[in-house]
């Protein structure tokens, strides 16, 4: 049901951007037409940075053993809030066809002494004593978009391809073995995971040029729960961002983002799960060639 309200939504902002962007087409006095470099460039590069907040719950435990979910932020002591570096290119291969790849990379760690017992992996990691945590994500997104739009001023359309997403989570502390009741805790114990996940999603994309100087950029992507081979995952995302043009070469834009993930997997005797949230501010410089 989430993920049909999440389409739901979608789709009626997308209706609404596009009615937005078209309504006065039959006015005594339509909206006049104008080139702006960065819709029609050959190459354009973002650089920027972004404040995110996230919120991210994790369980792994071997098959069978009901691993408790973990909020890791409040478990772990991982900061909720963390900056990142931000970079996207896109080619524009015709009036109708572009390829656009974006790559943002976000890493937590943290030391805390624990409340309470967690089971992670083949471990159990005592109460009351120290663990180390690492969390580290990179989303590298790549993506057709076909532009069906006639406008000089729009480009909008569609987009699709894959979202790769790589997960690594490790703690290290004093633990004993999974199942080992009164087994002896060993100090240094570690246990990580890592995931790499090749997402296809599907989405749509509008940028607008509310003025020679001004543009409005927003896309929105998504991938329904699948299951294949042992792995099941979920992804949506969204991005808004207004941009100023200061030249035919240079934009400066501010926006907000929004990125849920949701994925597992059953392998051999151990099952994953994690769910992950992402909510972003940023700043960013354009380049267009």
């Amino acid at each position: 049901m989430a993920v049909l309200r999440f389409c739901s939504r979608v789709a009626i902002l997308s209706i609404c951007l596009i009615g937005t962007v078209w309504a006065g087409d039959d006015v005594e006095q339509p909206r006049p037409e104008f080139d702006v470099n960065q819709l029609t460039a050959t190459w354009s590069l973002n650089l920027g940075g972004s404040l995110n907040t996230l919120s991210t719950e994790a369980a792994w435990a071997p098959i069978g053993t009901g691993g408790a979910i973990i909020v890791l932020e409040s478990a772990l002591g991982l900061d909720e809030q963390v900056q990142a570096f931000n970079i996207g290119a896109t080619y524009r291969l015709n009036r109708r066809h572009s390829f656009e790849v974006r790559a943002t990379d976000l890493r937590r760690s943290a030391t805390r002494t624990i409340d309470h017992e967690i089971e992670w992996g083949d471990y159990v990691f005592r109460a009351e004593g120290s663990v180390s945590s690492e969390f580290n994500t990179t989303f590298v997104d790549a993506l057709w978009k076909y532009d069906f739009s006639d406008s000089a001023r729009l480009n909008t359309g569609f987009m699709a391809g894959f979202s790769a997403l790589w997960l690594g989570v490790s703690l290290e502390g004093e633990a004993r073995l999974e199942g080992s009741e009164g087994g002896e805790w060993v100090e240094g114990a570690a246990e990580g995971a890592e995931i790499l996940a090749p997402l296809p999603v599907v989405g749509f994309y509008l940028d607008y040029a509310l003025s020679p100087r001004w543009l409005l950029r927003f896309d929105s992507s998504a991938m329904i729960e699948v299951s294949i081979s042992g792995h099941r995952g979920r992804l949506r995302q969204i991005h808004l961002t207004c941009e100023y043009v200061a030249s035919d070469l240079i934009g400066v834009g501010v926006g907000v983002s929004s990125i849920g993930v949701a994925y597992g997997q059953n392998q051999q005797d151990e099952q994953l799960a994690v769910n992950y949230d992402v909510k972003s501010f940023g700043a960013y410089l354009s380049f267009a060639f």
